[in-house]
């Protein structure tokens, strides 16, 4: 039995003795932890080391599904603008620059009648009249009636026409994003295009083809243009992050 000084007092106390007996203060010193041995650190070693490289391999396997997964929606763009591309539908076209591919969808023609056309339609009025003998020739026919309703006929088959470009350029452009799998939301808001004023632009994610930029121009002079435009992927981020 050795003697030991109380740390509180300095009273001399056995080194056995639980408390010091002048004041009381606990003597017993808990003793450290065992250390590990050398089998438990070669376990714990061999554990972090499966434990890396299961994340490596999970992260390397994740990474290639989604380099996958961008090259499928880069062909399936392709496939779905080269059928665009032979379509023989005027209100499409594709153009490539780089790695950047738009598919442009456009009426044509405008809701107004140039002095030519008007022309042309007052011809063909003239020409009615003298077959139901109202003048010898167009030339004998004077009428200012006859021009007034040359102006609004021209006017009524162009407008006519001008709302069937556009009806047509929707049902083009609707039946291409159903085709490349746009969102719901993006499809059907086509039918509200021709009620847009001036431009707007938006960008959606398709699980088939990855994210698109479609612009929208109309008026109610010119028409309407949309262009989808999509740059060519490497790798998907929005397969990464589940999109």
């Amino acid at each position: 039995m050795a003697l030991i000084a109380c740390p509180e007092c300095g009273n001399d106390v056995s080194d056995k003795a639980p408390t010091c007996p002048r004041c009381g203060v606990p003597l017993t010193v808990e003793s450290p932890p065992p250390a590990p041995s050398r089998a438990q650190r070669r376990m714990g070693l061999l554990v972090g080391i499966c434990l890396g490289a299961v994340i490596v391999l999970a992260g390397a396997g994740y990474t290639a599904w989604a380099w996958a997964a961008a090259e499928a929606h880069n062909n399936a763009w392709a496939d779905q603008t080269e059928t665009i591309s032979k379509s023989t539908s005027s209100s499409s076209t594709v153009t490539v620059a780089g790695d950047q591919t738009a598919v442009t969808f456009a009426s044509h023609g405008t809701s107004t009648c140039t002095p030519d056309e008007e022309q042309t339609f007052y011809i063909q009025v003239l020409d009615l009249l003298v077959k139901q003998g109202l003048g010898d020739s167009p030339a004998s026919i004077t009428d200012p009636i006859a021009r007034q309703a040359a102006a609004k006929a021209c006017s009524d088959q162009k407008k006519a026409d001008f709302a069937t470009s556009i009806s047509d350029t929707q049902v083009n452009l609707a039946s291409f994003l159903v085709a490349v799998h746009a969102p719901e939301s993006v499809a059907s808001a086509t039918d509200g295009l021709r009620g847009l004023d001036g431009t707007q632009s938006q960008t959606f994610y398709s699980p088939m083809v990855g994210e698109v930029t479609m612009q929208a121009r109309y008026d109610g002079s010119n028409g309407l243009y949309v262009t989808l435009t999509r740059e060519r992927q490497s790798f998907d981020w929005g397969v990464l992050f589940g999109r």
